[in-house]
């Protein structure tokens, strides 16, 4: 609302805003003043503004540029807003694998599409139909009951139980083959073999022709121990040797 001025009193004023500049005679002359605060002045000498705060000097007031500088500054370097360099980096490289990890997806899933397709590989359920016959009509045109018969899945199973069937590997770090059995006659003898040295050996253990007796040990050993000998004596150690 516009009020009419009187000129007997002054109108209300809320407030008046202005840049008040400096020149840089004005600067050196009042370069020590303390101005009130709020006040936006602007120096010649920099071109810059600058607000006074009611206690520092008007030489040492700092700039309002270089503060926006100073925040500017912090907002650019705050990594919880904008990301570093090196992020950059591994978000681009990320991006490129994810590019080449979707290429390769597209191209399996062509390939899978074309194999799906081959005609040469996979027959449709109505191609199977019109060429193949099922069990229940080979049953009905034959009257043999297929139920009897081991599809080749089951013939597999059965092929692969370990519990019924042994792999040549098994076999061969388990048993001995006839040619090493064959080999083995060569290198160990048989029972009978055995009991007939044992026989041989007993034999020739006691053979008295080839070894002496105990009472010929002791006959011998008692010619050394300087006792003459008797006539008869002697005669029985020679009839004993030729005996």
């Amino acid at each position: 609302m516009t009020y009419v001025g009187s000129n007997s009193r002054l109108n209300a004023v809320v407030g008046v805003t202005e840049i008040i500049p400096l020149t840089i005679g004005l600067e050196t002359e009042y370069s020590n003043k303390i101005f009130k605060s709020n006040l936006i002045l602007k120096k010649e000498s920099t071109g810059l503004l600058y607000i006074t705060d009611g206690v520092t000097k008007l030489s040492a007031l700092p700039s309002v540029t270089d503060e926006i500088a100073t925040y500017l500054n912090q907002h650019i370097t705050d990594n919880t807003i904008h990301i570093t360099p090196e992020l950059t980096d591994q978000l681009n490289s990320a991006v490129v694998s994810i590019n080449r990890l979707s290429r390769e997806v597209d191209d399996i899933s062509t390939t899978i599409n074309s194999h799906i397709n081959n005609a040469d590989l996979h027959l449709s359920a109505a191609t199977i139909a019109s060429t193949y016959a099922t069990k229940a009509e080979l049953a009905a045109a034959s009257g043999i009951d297929t139920s009897f018969f081991a599809t080749s899945e089951q013939l597999n199973q059965h092929i692969d139980d370990e519990s019924i069937h042994v792999s040549a590997s098994t076999i061969a770090d388990t048993y001995a083959t006839k040619e090493e059995v064959s080999d083995l006659d060569n290198i160990y003898a048989t029972k009978d073999e055995l009991n007939s040295v044992e026989t041989s050996i007993s034999d020739h253990t006691t053979n008295d022709e080839i070894h002496l007796t105990s009472d010929d040990r002791t006959l011998l050993q008692s010619i050394g121990n300087n006792t003459q000998l008797q006539i008869y004596e002697l005669d029985e150690i020679i009839v004993s040797l030729y005996s």
